[in-house]
């Protein structure tokens, strides 16, 4: 049995593992009565969550972790790679799946939804970004940034840029993983064209890793249609946003994250201006409530039409993204 082949059962072994595991895990938390605690202030249809198990990142992202790292070892492809890039790819992933972890277990500990403490989290993922910023630096990571066929050298400019990125990415998919199977299932397109882009430019490392994670997180999607079984928490949210990012930063396609990543950047901008539209306003709301998907689900929207809906969005402007990437990059 050649390496390929063997890996490939090994990937089917961990995605079946992850399944039990999740049952598993499902039966042992509600029996324990242990669960996320449902914001009072959000929608009403979501207080019959309550007690919802919560944490399921815990279970794909570490089976991603030992999965990934079994390909690094035996390296069925042959592949010369780079250990920038692996640092670029694990510690922003490593980093906050820490936060998020600690985040969830205050949550159980203290049965709030009230985790770490917001400016507390925000210097932990300071710090994160920091890291990669020396690590490109030092390693005189390519500073060049191709707009549409436009290339712009920022030169240090592209280390703050990554600082930023890793700051606002992770918890932009945090805000949308706020409905059942919504974050999931868009990062799922996306890696998706991801995958279809590192397999066109024959990055064949970034294309195995990506479906490992995919493999991974699809398991978790399973308990996520219809009806949430289990909340990823912001162990897999955060995880999520630090992962695609390290993968638009090594492919060398930054600005298409606009397109990818358009429903992530849209329930951002959703608080923002919601925020500064309140103040402005003293105490007038320019949604019925932020993020955005909440305020679809006051317009009587179900969870399952605006899943429908952001996984349409999505799906096109991927594809869209996908073929300028092609054309252009």
């Amino acid at each position: 049995m050649n390496k390929i082949n063997l890996y490939f059962i090994i990937v089917y072994i961990f995605f079946i593992l992850s399944i039990f595991l999740f049952y598993l895990f499902c039966k042992v938390s509600r029996k324990k009565d242990i669960g996320q605690s449902i914001r009072l202030e959000g929608p009403k249809s979501h207080y019959k969550k309550n007690k919802t198990p919560v944490m399921g990142g815990i279970i794909f992202i570490i089976l991603f972790i030992l999965l990934s790292f079994y390909y690094l070892k035996i390296n069925p492809h042959n592949i010369q790679y780079k250990g920038v890039d692996l640092l670029i790819i694990y510690i922003p992933l490593l980093f906050n799946f820490i936060i998020g972890l600690v985040d969830d277990l205050k949550i159980l500990k203290n049965k709030t939804n009230d985790g770490i403490r917001p400016m507390l989290k925000f210097m932990l993922q300071l710090v994160c970004s920091f890291i990669i910023f020396l690590i490109l630096l030092f390693s005189k990571f390519d500073t060049m940034i191709n707009f549409f066929g436009i290339k712009i050298d920022f030169s240090i400019f592209y280390y703050f840029f990554v600082i930023f990125l890793y700051l606002a990415f992770p918890n932009s998919v945090n805000l949308t993983d706020g409905i059942d199977g919504l974050a999931s299932g868009i990062t799922l397109i996306i890696l998706l064209f991801l995958f279809l882009y590192s397999k066109y430019v024959n990055n064949i490392m970034i294309l195995n890793i990506i479906l490992t994670f995919m493999i991974m997180l699809f398991s978790f999607y399973i308990f996520n249609i219809k009806k949430a079984w289990i909340f990823m928490g912001d162990s897999g949210s955060l995880s999520i946003g630090a992962f695609l990012c390290s993968l638009f930063v090594l492919l060398k396609i930054e600005a298409l994250i606009i397109f990818m990543g358009f429903i992530f950047i849209l329930e951002t901008l959703s608080v923002i201006m919601q925020v500064l539209y309140f103040k402005a306003t003293k105490g007038l709301r320019l949604f019925k409530m932020a993020p955005i998907h909440h305020h679809l689900e006051l317009l009587n929207f179900t969870e399952n039409q605006i899943n429908l809906i952001f996984y349409s969005i999505t799906l096109i402007l991927s594809f869209t993204a996908y073929c300028l990437g092609v054309k252009l990059f």
